[in-house]
């Protein structure tokens, strides 16, 4: 998988997990609950409830290319959002809220609860993007 997916149906227990680039989160639910786990490499033996993978989403991890975050349990605040590992550029307010919407979706969550404009180098880029799976 290259992108987020919220519910892999999968009709078996994994044993292993290949790792091509950055640092996932495999949960054993769907849309990302039940015992999740962060991996940044090939797991060869799970165990565990872990096994039961159900849904899997790229975190802000190192070769990701959606900048750095830091994740909490039902959500995950990024300073400076990326999209395929350039910074986002936007004009205007409603802008940068269709983009932080946009951005939360390809990271694998539902909607951006807040985002601002940042000034880099004169252009405005979206900023302080909190992502969520609920819009409360």
């Amino acid at each position: 998988m290259r992108a987020p997916t919220p519910n892999l149906n999968l009709p078996w227990d994994a044993r292993s997990v290949r790792v091509r680039s950055g640092e996932w989160q495999i949960c054993s639910g769907r849309n990302y609950t039940g015992t999740c786990r962060t991996i940044d490499r090939d797991q060869t033996h799970l165990t565990g409830s872990v096994r039961r993978i159900q849904s899997m989403r790229p975190t802000g991890g190192f070769g990701t290319g959606v900048g750095e975050s830091l994740r909490g349990a039902t959500a995950e605040f990024f300073p400076a959002p990326k999209r395929f590992g350039r910074r986002i550029e936007c004009n205007g307010s409603s802008c940068a809220r269709s983009e932080a919407n946009a951005f939360c979706r390809s990271v694998g969550w539902i909607v951006a609860r807040s985002q601002a404009l940042e000034t880099v180098a004169g252009r405005s880029m979206v900023s302080d993007v909190l992502c969520a799976r609920t819009p409360f």
